[in-house]
């Protein structure tokens, strides 16, 4: 019966009491409170309210009544100023005790005796103010001391004394209604004491009953799980756990016997699977460090092979500069050898125009030579006519002669100068002729320094290509440098990663060596594979 039992079932009936009891309890404590609330209420109203204003409507009469008192000796005493300030404070006293009366009035008395004290006081005030403490100030006010003397001796005494019988009766009342009210509370309180005694035990009792209950029922199965749970933890699933019914309790122990049976499970397969993973851990870690000292060695010959291919970007660099400068110097020499060509044409044109002055200068000479010619004929005939004319003509005679001799001279002359100017026009024609070749010549250096200049502006450009690619072959062979850095730090990653996964598949083997199955087996350390027998495997499969 008690293994059927539903836990849930007896936390609900549990829990069911104890609302009941408190609901009972408070319903209890409510009724308490309302009835000791009214006798509060009561109290406060009758005994505080009632005796705060009637305190002060008191206070403020005989105040005011003192003050008038005062005035009368005043006015009696011819003092009107004091007078008139004794009288101002009485009336301000007793407008104060007509708003004292007026919050008296508004919370009144009706219970039996009470209404007739609280009565025979608003009586009792009404008598004091308006019979004697009125007149008198009006008296007072009037300088009638007949009438201020008659209100004091035979008004004014029984008036107080009634009000104070009044008062005190009614207070007296009051204080024993107070009394009463507070007596009742005490009461109440008794009552509620004992019921809380009582419910207390009552409380206690069940609470015992039930956590005895709750013991045999869920504590003691709950210790017993927690000693399975205790030897679970430390390895133990050979011990084996019987079913406690179909409530709460034996669901726990059914599925701590569904746990007890996976975890049995478990280990067996991991065991089996962290044997396989230390073995291959320890293969992967061998085979990264034979990986990882391949790359080393790749990446010192990718490094050597970057800084010859920088060298040889840097020579090229230097034969592309070379080339630009050797460019420059072809094309300031080719434009000097046209400055040369352009010389040269202009002094062909210039001896082709000596020799066409040569050719006129040989015409006037012809000329000259006609002229010397004809001016001979002319002189041997005047020194014929002179002959002729006898001793008359002796003297043109002379003149003759001298011109035909000075024409004569004149023909030699011509001759000289028409064999030197033919000379120099053979020269001339000579220097012309040199002058077109030499200009054909350097036509000929300034298209040969052309093509040296597009030669070059070729070298120059495919120099600077070879560069370019040299660079972007550098900088591939660079970029392949620090690939291969990468992948080596890569490898040692994975070759740490390896190795800490070995020493983690060990620390693996040693946990699960903790658990002790069923069949008394130990998950004890698989021994660890052969470090000689990985290196040949692995030397076999990266061969």
């Amino acid at each position: 019966m008690r293994k059927t039992f539903s836990v849930n079932w007896a936390l609900s009936a549990m829990l069911a009491v104890f609302v009941g009891l408190f609901v009972a309890a408070a319903a209890a404590g409510v009724g308490l409170l309302r009835d000791s609330r009214a006798d509060i209420e009561a109290l406060g109203r009758g005994n505080v309210e009632r005796a705060s204003d009637l305190s002060d409507l008191s206070s403020r009469l005989f105040q005011a009544r003192a003050w008038l008192t005062d005035a009368k000796t005043y006015m009696e005493g011819g003092l009107q100023e004091q007078r008139d300030q004794a009288l101002a404070q009485a009336q301000a006293l007793l407008a104060q005790a007509q708003s004292s009366h007026q919050r008296l009035r508004a919370n009144p008395d009706v219970q039996g005796q009470g209404g007739e004290l609280f009565g025979a006081v608003q009586a009792a005030y009404t008598a004091l103010a308006g019979d004697a403490l009125q007149p008198l100030q009006t008296a007072i006010q009037g300088w009638n001391g007949i009438e201020a003397n008659r209100v004091v001796d035979q008004v004014l005494p029984a008036r107080s004394a009634a009000y104070l019988d009044a008062v005190q009766a009614f207070q007296a009342y009051a204080r024993a209604q107070g009394q009463a009210a507070v007596m009742r509370a005490g009461r109440v309180l008794d009552r509620a004491g004992v019921a809380a005694a009582m419910l207390s035990a009552l409380v206690a009792a069940l609470g015992l009953g039930f956590g005895l209950a709750f013991r045999r029922m869920v504590l003691r199965p709950l210790r017993q799980a927690g000693m399975h749970f205790d030897r679970i933890a430390d390895g133990d699933l050979s011990c084996a756990i019987a079913t406690r019914g179909d409530n709460e309790i034996g669901v726990l122990y059914s599925a701590m016997h569904r746990m007890q049976s996976g975890l049995t499970g478990a280990v067996a397969a991991v065991r089996h699977g962290v044997e396989e993973i230390h073995g291959g851990a320890r293969e992967i870690a061998a085979g990264n460090g034979a990986m990882s000292d391949r790359i080393a060695r790749q990446a010192d010959a990718l490094q050597e092979a970057a800084a010859n291919m920088a060298a040889l970007a840097g020579t090229v660099r230097m034969t592309a500069e070379h080339a630009d400068q050797a460019q420059l110097r072809a094309l300031e020499s080719a434009r000097r050898a046209e400055r040369g060509g352009q010389a040269m044409d202009l002094v062909a044109t210039a001896m082709q125009n000596i020799a066409d002055d040569t050719r006129r200068i040989q015409d006037i000479v012809e000329v000259v030579d006609s002229i010397a010619f004809r001016t001979n004929i002319l002189a041997l005939n005047a020194a014929v006519e002179a002959a002729h004319a006898g001793e008359q003509g002796k003297g043109f005679a002379v003149v003759a002669g001298e011109v035909r001799l000075l024409a004569q001279r004149s023909a030699a002359a011509a001759d000289e100068i028409r064999v030197l100017i033919q000379a120099a026009s053979q020269r001339v024609q000579h220097g012309v002729s040199q002058a077109g070749a030499a200009g054909q010549a350097v036509r000929e250096a300034v298209a040969s320094a052309g093509q040296v200049t597009r030669l070059m502006s070729s070298i120059t450009e495919a120099a600077t290509e070879q560069a370019a690619g040299i660079v972007s072959v550098n900088d591939a062979v660079a970029r392949l440098d620090r690939a291969t850095q990468e992948n080596a730090a890569m490898v040692e990653q994975t070759a740490a990663a390896a190795a800490s996964l070995e020493a983690q598949a060990a620390a693996l083997q040693r946990a699960v060596a903790v658990f002790r199955l069923a069949g008394g087996q130990r998950a004890g350390l698989a021994p660890a594979p052969d470090p000689a027998a990985v290196s040949l495997r692995l030397a076999g499969a990266t061969g």
